[in-house]
């Protein structure tokens, strides 16, 4: 999106800029305008003044911040790519206090936290949300967790872990959750990239009986047996 977003804000957003010391009292950014700076900060990607906006509110609200308030925050930081300093905000500011995320929003910290290497968060997270109680959703909420713990899998496939990688399929599998190629495809690249061949054959002779071998499943074997000269 173009700059242009921010036009409304343009002169409040050069007054915080100017002044970082606070003295600009006469601006009081209540919940409201957070709210509405916080969303010009994510439509155009750019989180240089979210700290700004969240300091000026704290001095209003002295510090008691609304659920609604962290969550936008946070959603502000990932949507601006600062994905570890999200993932800190939740788990120093949001967690301690009991904060209840919402599906969408914990999608996108299981996957943040994943990319910079913070699986425990990641399975933390993403264990939080399968111990809710199962509402509405159907074929989108189940695949919104395979995304979820597709995800998993493949962080700790970077990690070199692949009993936990094992864990999280055989949680699926506990839970009476139907495995869908991508968990499949995700656990045979989990094993080829850890190295395992007796797992990651046992794995591809699973995915043939089902039906759910395809041409990435093929691929990973491929590249696995090229990467060894076979």
């Amino acid at each position: 999106p173009p700059r242009s977003t921010l036009f409304p804000y343009t002169t409040l957003f050069r007054s915080l800029q100017a002044d970082a010391s606070g003295r600009c009292a006469e601006v009081v950014v209540g919940e409201p305008l957070a709210m509405a700076l916080l969303d010009a900060c994510r439509a155009v990607r750019d989180g240089s003044m979210l700290s700004r906006i969240l300091e000026m509110h704290r001095t209003v609200c002295q510090g008691a911040l609304s659920p609604r308030m962290s969550m936008a925050f946070c959603s502000a930081l990932l949507a601006c790519d600062h994905n570890k300093e999200a993932c800190e905000y939740y788990e120093h500011e949001m967690l301690p206090k009991g904060v209840m995320l919402d599906i969408m929003l914990t999608n996108s910290l299981v996957k943040a936290a994943a990319s910079y290497g913070n699986t425990a968060l990641a399975k933390h997270l993403s264990d939080h949300v399968t111990a809710r109680p199962a509402g509405a959703g159907g074929s989108n909420a189940n695949a919104s967790e395979l995304q979820r713990h597709a995800v998993l899998i493949k962080a700790y496939s970077r990690d070199g872990n692949l009993s936990g990688a094992l864990e999280v399929v055989a949680r699926l599998k506990q839970n009476g959750t139907p495995l869908n190629s991508l968990i499949h495809n995700c656990y045979l690249d989990a094993c080829v990239q850890c190295g395992d061949m007796g797992a990651a054959l046992k794995q591809f002779d699973e995915m043939k009986q089902a039906g759910l071998l395809d041409v990435v499943g093929y691929n990973t074997m491929l590249k696995f047996h090229l990467a060894r000269g076979r």
